[in-house]
């Protein structure tokens, strides 16, 4: 026969964590998909909780009143927020880049519902978002985003995170600039061959004024879009390296930052 008690100090020491553990499944990548059922999303965030609570040392909570609680429990929901808004944030930049993908090769009016995200997204981007998602998943890298929370409560203790505001503006500068310079590094190859393919169509129609460039030019833009598309599609590897490695350094830049 199995027994267990626990006091009201467990339950509020459980609680914290909880909060920072749900807040976290909510938001991060792969686990925020409506694909996966909000019951599901509850289970995996209360037994995560559990392992948690099972694994730290219990101390005393340092709290005055019910609204001195309340704000330990607010610090933890926006620590779990941060952590995977960082990890989303990166995953983000492939459809970032899908979506400048289709409007070099005029894709860009074809609007599609993405069922995991109830949001419209680009053509290509739903493909890299796709592709991603399941790299992901093969790699195992949805196991780095719950190990990097498990190490979130050995750095930063219940109710103490630390919230500078000239850190988060700085780290918030450094996110956007990884963000479109990821993104930049995937569109590269499509955005350089429609600039050579926009230089030989001005020089035609200078040439061949005759010639209705505008009616070629989408044509090609297609055609050289899924090119781009065929022979670049081997390079996978690199977009996956670049999302991951901004991934990992995101997270990993939010718990320094509220490292106290």
């Amino acid at each position: 026969m199995v027994t267990a008690s626990f006091s009201i100090h467990n339950l509020e020491f459980f609680l914290l964590i909880l909060t920072r553990v749900s807040t976290m499944i909510s938001v991060a990548p792969f686990f925020n998909t409506k694909g996966i059922p909000n019951r599901t999303k509850i289970g995996l965030a209360f037994f995560l909780s559990i392992l948690v609570a099972l694994n730290m040392d219990y101390y005393d909570l340092e709290y005055a009143s019910i609204i001195d609680y309340t704000l330990m429990v607010a610090k933890e929901a926006v620590t779990g927020l941060m952590l995977g808004v960082s990890g989303s944030i990166a995953m983000q930049t492939v459809a970032f880049a899908g979506h400048f993908i289709d409007i070099e090769i005029g894709f860009s009016m074809v609007q599609l519902f993405d069922p995991l995200t109830n949001e419209e997204s680009s053509a290509f981007g739903t493909l890299y978002s796709y592709m991603i998602m399941l790299i992901m998943i093969a790699s195992d890298m949805h196991y780095f985003i719950i190990d990097s929370l498990m190490d979130s409560f050995k750095l930063i203790d219940l109710g103490k995170s630390v919230f500078n505001p000239e850190s988060i503006y700085t780290n918030i500068i450094q996110w956007a600039t990884e963000y479109f310079m990821i993104g930049f590094r995937i569109i590269l190859p499509c955005f350089a061959a429609s600039l050579i393919l926009n230089v030989v169509l001005g020089i035609l129609a200078r040439s061949a004024p005759q010639m209705n460039m505008f009616v070629i030019g989408m044509q090609l833009k297609v055609f050289v879009g899924f090119a781009i598309l065929i022979v670049t599609i081997s390079c996978i590897t690199f977009m996956v390296d670049f999302v991951f490695t901004g991934m990992k350094d995101m997270i990993k830049d939010v718990l320094e930052m509220l490292t106290p």
